[in-house]
């Protein structure tokens, strides 16, 4: 087991780094997604043109993710790449970036 200390004082802090950061799901994303883009569940339910309560039902994880299409359109309105609200992980490639490439 790689465990780090750091003593301060007479206080001590350790970190066990065996430990795997949690997965966040879909929905964490989605709700991510909105307050990086300053939007809210109204805004982004107007954009895509469904409920507010549908995509209350996305953040919330009920009755299903976003189908693929509502997928690509909330990571372009939100300027987040499509696979980080896919699977997650530490993409850093924005939709400006694709749209220009494609130019």
């Amino acid at each position: 087991m790689s465990v780090f200390q750091h003593k301060m004082g007479s206080m001590s802090l350790t970190t066990d780094n065996t430990q795997q950061v949690p997965e966040w799901t879909i929905g964490w994303r989605l709700r991510r997604s909105l307050a990086h883009a300053d939007l809210s569940i109204e805004d982004m339910a107007a954009e895509l043109g469904v409920s507010r309560a549908t995509v209350s039902r996305w953040l919330n994880e009920r009755d299903g993710p976003p189908t693929r299409g509502y997928l690509i359109a909330f990571a372009m309105k939100c300027g987040v790449p499509l696979a980080w609200l896919l699977h997650g992980g530490s993409g850093n490639l924005r939709f400006s970036t694709l749209a220009r490439a494609a130019a």
